[in-house]
Formats: C-alpha cells, sequence, structure tokens
C-alpha cells in the first residue's frame, strides 16, 4: 500500500500554477497569518499545535450577529 500526502502534492500544484503565471514570490519572503474564531480557541489551538503543527499568535474572538 503507498500513502500519498495530497497536501504535498497540493501545495507543489498550486506552486507551479503560481510560477507558471509569474505570480510567485521568493522563499525569503514569508506570509502572515491571521486567525479570526467564533468559538472559543481552545480546541483550535490544539488542533493546530498537534495536527497542522502551527504555532498561532494573535486570535481575534467574533461574535456571529443574529440572521436578518
Amino acid at each position: 500500500m503507498k500513502l500519498v500526502d495530497s497536501a504535498r502534492n497540493c501545495a507543489g500544484a498550486v506552486k507551479d500554477l503560481l510560477d507558471r503565471q509569474t505570480l510567485g514570490v521568493p522563499a525569503k519572503n514569508s506570509g502572515a497569518l491571521k486567525v479570526a474564531l467564533t468559538d472559543p480557541v481552545d480546541n483550535f489551538l490544539s488542533v493546530a499545535r498537534e495536527a497542522l503543527q502551527l504555532e498561532i499568535g494573535e486570535i481575534e474572538l467574533r461574535e456571529v450577529g443574529a440572521a436578518a
């Protein structure tokens, strides 16, 4: 059985597409991650750390408005 990491394949395909359309940026340029949640942050932070291997800095907590 061969396991395929689809996230890695998807990231490679996106990089290739950006490069073909000259939309890529040098690897030294880093992006930023902004997180806004509507639920308490505890569950999200544990998933971000364990599954996604991300360290999250500041998180904005937003309330969901009532539907009109």
